[in-house]
């Protein structure tokens, strides 16, 4: 389990102001590790969902996206290579067609990365201020006070205002983080055949029923993106977020205790 979630006081000017948002950063890039620590990153999530007092459903199953992304990209890194070999389509080399997929998929788990650090430095500096400098020109201001809110009630939330603080808070970082970098990705991706089966991945997150998936059409729609983020918080309000909680933590991917560096 992560640990030692940062400490950090609330700040009066300007230069403390970027001092602490620099300190929160630097942590959380610590907690979400290389792109390929994706099961740091769950673990970091879930801490993160602890901290806010389980009044963020966004950090819960994110850490259940990260440890599919895990598992599902080891799966289709081998079908990629088979792929690369078998495709009589492509005007490439095969190392061209291997190369191609792999600066995709890297960009795919810094996604991930980029999220992660975003989320945490976002919920961290909220905590001290629903006005903090370094947020204000960034995130609408309703988004940032409900976040705030949230995290200052000291209960969780119902099910209808964290349905709507998930769907706000998703359409955000798909419009500030997510698509920009998604649509760089693909545009970079010139394996064709290998582009057309990364744009519709079969999504499965362990608190999912069997035969119940998120199957996309393309996953460069933000709107079919979106949709389907909804689609999985509402399968994980149905179930109940004690039962997905428990879920994660049962997840063989789940990592145990994890060392972090210690960020002065």
């Amino acid at each position: 389990m992560v640990s030692g979630i940062l400490d950090v006081r609330p700040v009066t000017d300007d230069d403390a102001s970027s001092t602490t948002a620099a300190q929160v950063r630097a942590q959380a890039e610590a907690r979400g590790g290389s792109p390929d620590d994706m099961a740091l990153r769950a673990a970091s999530y879930y801490e993160l969902y602890r901290s806010a007092g389980r009044s963020f459903p966004f950090a819960i199953i994110a850490s259940h996206g990260a440890l599919w992304a895990y598992w599902y990209l080891k799966l289709a890194d081998v079908a990629a290579r088979v792929l690369a070999v078998i495709d009589v389509t492509s005007i490439l080399s095969h190392a061209e067609r291997v190369a191609s997929y792999d600066r995709f998929v890297d960009k795919f788990r810094e996604i991930n990365r980029v999220v992660f650090i975003e989320t945490w430095v976002a919920l961290h500096l909220l905590r001290l201020d629903r006005d903090h400098p370094h947020l204000v020109d960034r995130m609408p201001e309703p988004l940032r006070h409900a976040i705030a809110d949230a995290q200052n009630l000291g209960r969780e939330p119902n099910d209808e205002d964290k349905r709507r603080l998930f769907e706000d808070y998703f359409r955000w970082e798909q419009v500030v983080v997510v698509g920009p970098m998604v649509q760089a990705a693909v545009d970079e991706f010139h394996w064709e055949l290998a582009r057309w089966f990364c744009r519709r991945p079969w999504v499965w997150f362990s608190y999912f029923r069997v035969g119940k998936a998120l199957v996309f059409r393309d996953f460069t729609d933000a709107e079919e993106r979106t949709q389907k983020g909804l689609a999985a918080f509402d399968w994980a309000a149905r179930k109940g977020w004690g039962k997905i909680e428990s879920n994660l933590l049962r997840n063989p991917l789940f990592p145990g205790p994890v060392q972090v560096p210690v960020v002065d």
